[in-house]
């Protein structure tokens, strides 16, 4: 441990310009690793969030690495709801700062101390934003570990409120990197394995998490608090949450809670994905029963009224009788109309829900595939920057083959392909491919990552250089196919077929032939990924509640008829 002088200089003050770059403004919080200051950019004048290491902190290796990672997790994600890191360098005491995107509003903790407990709707919108954000985490290779509503911004995003930004990846874990054995955390947000065994935790910590931070948004207190830490670590382990308690919450959404705090993790849902996708269900069930009751209102009015008027003018004279025919016809007439614009004004409503879940979940596709290209470009770098390789990248292809096997260079995981390509007049051959009998990855000499689709599904590619003597002489491909099946679930859930086209081949996410309306979205895929312009293709349902306005306005249309016809028959009587 390395000692630390108690009269150490700060490392900035206000006024500072740190790297020629940066001016400092203000202080604006004080965290476990670092100090945040709002900062501007001395020439284009844009406002950011600095983060310096502490200075004591700053002594010792480990942290630094540490610290490095939290750019290196919130730099390459590239999620919507995970805050953007945008650079990085030290101060003139060699101190290393980050820079992060500057957001505007409150962070999640503060929100509950301002409304208390939340509603469903809420709770559900920020949650499922959150599990969006943690499925790109995870998917690179990325646990939080400390997850909490002062770790969650809340913000507004061209004028929609509730956009969440999750921000502090101080203490992350990056799957196959060393594990820290210490417990770290906020200890109120802990699951119980990172408790009793931290060296050992992984995605399903996060899920715990996920479920402490619904409950307090819920109830606006958390399931286990106490003034001593050893108390709250301890009912953690051995105690069960407290119900809930809010009677207007259904089953299914207190069994959803309690099973994200389950004490052991294989009891939970076992990725981040599957909460997304039950918390999209959720919200969906409740947009439902908050709608459908509305759909029968305007139906009853028409058939409740004509025969009682007629009934009690029955007995009346013939010229008594002519007007009530005649304006209980119209009024049949105009309800019919009345509820054909219901009808129309349904059908569009609906199609106009389904169009925006749609977005949503296109916009939701494309972060995930950027953040599994850019977890793939990783790992490629990885590969092409072992000495090794290096090494051995100008010798022949058997020597490179060998290495690989022997000296587990290369480790393939599930769905992957690893091809090591040697450069030799301007061209490129492959040395080695993993597994050999996969398909052979298309090269290039420029460093891309890039969509492919492939039999049924899609991958993404990423390439890095492997340098020897300064000079590129080869380059490491790793082609890693995309999950489908959760995609393929959350769509099933908002549309009758699902196609996604662009690619060479078109992709049939769901299989259904019923009729219904077409829809046509975007695929907003950042640059940074190279794809041809993508769009799903969705055939949706027919709204059922159109169904009942257009078989009412059939009815009153013949009421109508009717009606105007007893009308006409007592006035040629006349």
């Amino acid at each position: 441990m390395v000692e630390v002088t108690k009269l150490r200089p700060a490392v900035v003050l206000g006024g500072d310009i740190l790297e020629g770059r940066y001016r400092i403004i203000e202080p604006l919080a004080r965290g476990g690793m670092g100090t945040v200051f709002l900062a501007e950019h001395v020439l284009i004048g844009r406002r950011v969030a600095l983060k310096v290491l502490h200075p004591e902190l700053a002594l010792q290796q480990e942290v630094v690495e540490h610290f490095m990672d939290e750019a290196l997790a919130a730099g390459t994600l590239g999620h919507p709801n995970i805050v953007e890191s945008t650079d990085m360098g030290f101060t003139a005491g060699g101190v290393p700062f980050i820079v992060f995107e500057y957001l505007e509003g409150s962070l999640l903790s503060e929100e509950i101390n301002r409304v208390g407990r939340m509603s469903l709707r809420r709770t559900l919108n920020i949650a499922r934003q959150i599990a969006s954000a943690l499925v790109a985490a995870h998917d690179a290779g990325i646990v939080h570990l400390d997850l909490k509503g002062d770790n969650v911004f809340v913000t507004d995003r061209e004028g929609t409120p509730d956009h969440v930004k999750i921000v502090d990846f101080g203490i992350s874990q990056f799957t196959g990197s060393p594990t820290q054995q210490l417990i770290m955390g906020t200890p109120e947000s802990m699951a119980p394995e990172q408790v009793t065994d931290p060296g050992h935790v992984d995605c399903r910590a996060d899920i715990y998490a996920l479920g402490v931070l619904m409950y307090e948004l819920l109830t606006a207190r958390r399931p286990f608090v106490n003034e001593d830490v050893r108390v709250v670590l301890y009912r953690i382990q051995h105690e069960v949450p407290p119900p809930l308690g809010q009677p207007e919450l259904s089953p299914e959404i207190e069994g959803f809670v309690e099973q994200l705090l389950e004490k052991d993790p294989a009891r939970r849902p076992q990725t981040m994905r599957e909460v997304e996708v039950r918390l999209e269900q959720l919200a969906m069930e409740q947009r439902s029963r908050g709608t459908l009751p509305d759909l029968a209102r305007p139906v009853p009015v028409i058939l409740a009224h004509a025969p009682t008027a007629i009934q009690e003018h029955g007995e009346r004279g013939t010229a008594h009788r002519r007007p009530v025919f005649l304006a209980l016809g119209a009024l049949a007439i105009l309800s019919g109309l009345a509820l054909r614009f219901a009808e129309a004004r349904s059908a569009t409503s609906t199609a106009g829900a389904t169009l925006t879940t749609l977005q949503s979940d296109a916009a939701r596709l494309a972060a995930s595939l950027v953040a599994q290209a850019r977890s793939t470009q990783l790992r490629a770098d990885a590969i092409a920057s072992s000495p090794v390789l290096r090494a051995a990248i100008v010798t022949d292809a058997a020597t490179i083959a060998d290495l690989a096997l022997t000296e587990a260079l290369v480790a393939t995981q599930p769905g992957e392909t690893i091809e090591i390509f040697q450069l030799a007049d301007d061209k490129l051959d492959s040395a080695v491919r993993l597994p050999n009998d996969a398909k052979p990855i298309r090269p290039t000499l420029t460093g891309e990552m890039r969509l492919e689709a492939i039999a049924g599904g899609l991958q993404t590619i990423a390439f890095a250089p492997v340098q020897h003597r300064s000079h590129e002489r080869g380059v490491v491909a790793i082609a890693t196919r995309v999950d489908l099946a959760g995609w393929r679930t959350q769509f099933a859930e908002d549309a009758l077929a699902v196609r996604l086209t662009g690619l060479a081949d078109s992709i049939e996410l769901v299989t259904g032939s019923a009729p219904g309306l077409q829809l046509d979205v975007a695929v907003p895929i950042d640059p940074a990924l190279r794809s041809p312009p993508l769009t799903i293709a969705a055939t949706v349902r027919v709204v059922q509640g159109g169904r009942t306005f257009r078989r009412a306005s059939q009815v009153a249309f013949g009421a109508g008829a009717l009606l105007l016809l007893a009308f006409g028959v007592l006035k040629s009587r006349q």
